[in-house]
């Protein structure tokens, strides 16, 4: 268990990552814009390896494009198109890669594993 999680997906993510042999990824973690740190974006889960390679996986629920308390009233085309900034500032900030994880992914277990896999994750099998 971790508080850090913001909710159960997260978490079931998180213990599937664990199970399957992937680095534990730390939680909630906060970046900020190079030389402005008044501008920053949390991720639900980072890895930093030597070398400066860094992993970043967001868990996406259905709800963060369709609750209007998440979205704040904006169509779902509007929080994709800022996903997509969100993304390339995060890429322009010296992240390597971005994976995105659905509640499918997690339930099903090789969808994770593969798209973890690809984005460079070792893996203890």
């Amino acid at each position: 268990m971790d508080p850090l999680s913001e909710n159960g997906g997260e978490s079931l993510a998180r213990a599937v990552m664990i199970e399957e042999g992937f680095p534990v990824p730390q939680l909630q973690r906060v970046l900020e814009t190079p030389g402005n740190p008044g501008e920053w974006y949390r991720v639900d889960f980072m890895w930093s390896f030597p070398g400066r390679y860094t992993v970043i996986a967001e868990y996406d629920g259905v709800v963060k494009y369709t609750d209007p308390a998440m979205t704040g009233r904006r169509s779902i085309q509007a929080v994709v198109n800022q996903q997509g900034e969100r993304e390339r500032k995060l890429y322009e900030w010296g992240v390597n890669r971005i994976v995105r994880l659905s509640y499918d992914d997690v339930m099903r277990r090789q969808p994770l594993i593969d798209k973890l896999c690809a984005a460079g994750l070792p893996r203890n099998a």
